[in-house]
């Protein structure tokens, strides 16, 4: 098949008779209208096989340049999706230190309120504040 050759195309949403038409302008201007059927006798002159062979090679350093490509693509997506992993962590970690600096804060600064009606809830939520900021400290300390 030809790159001018139309391709026609059944649309199955279409109604029953409808045919889409889809052009392709692909590849080198001057071969268009070369026909791609070739007999045996221009298979074997030199001119056919040079052209042949050498859009052979064309195609394999083509086919060698994108085998690197796609390597190289690989191996950023795998360094793409660690560090993405690690960011996750990272965040978690981050709303977990915080969650724990803010509770520890209102602990402490309900302690002196509760503290002052003669119970034994002062003190503790004294030391669990103390606790909870303490957590949140050595967690943010440990991440960097």
């Amino acid at each position: 098949m030809s790159d001018d050759e139309t391709d026609q195309l059944q649309e199955p949403d279409a109604g029953e008779g409808a045919v889409t038409q889809v052009t392709s302008k692909k590849g080198r201007q001057s071969f268009r209208q070369v026909r791609r059927e070739l007999t045996e006798d221009e298979l074997s002159s030199p001119a056919a096989q040079r052209l042949i062979l050498d859009e052979l090679d064309r195609l394999e350093e083509e086919n060698l340049e994108l085998k690197k490509t796609r390597n190289k693509f690989h191996e950023v997506d795998k360094r793409a999706s660690v560090l993405d992993e690690k960011l996750k962590k990272h965040t978690a970690l981050d709303i977990l230190s915080s969650a724990s600096l803010a509770s520890g804060s209102l602990a402490l600064g309900y302690a002196p309120k509760v503290w002052v009606t003669g119970t034994a809830t002062g003190p503790i939520f004294l030391v669990i504040g103390i606790v909870m900021i303490a957590a949140g400290i050595w967690s943010k300390a440990v991440r960097a």
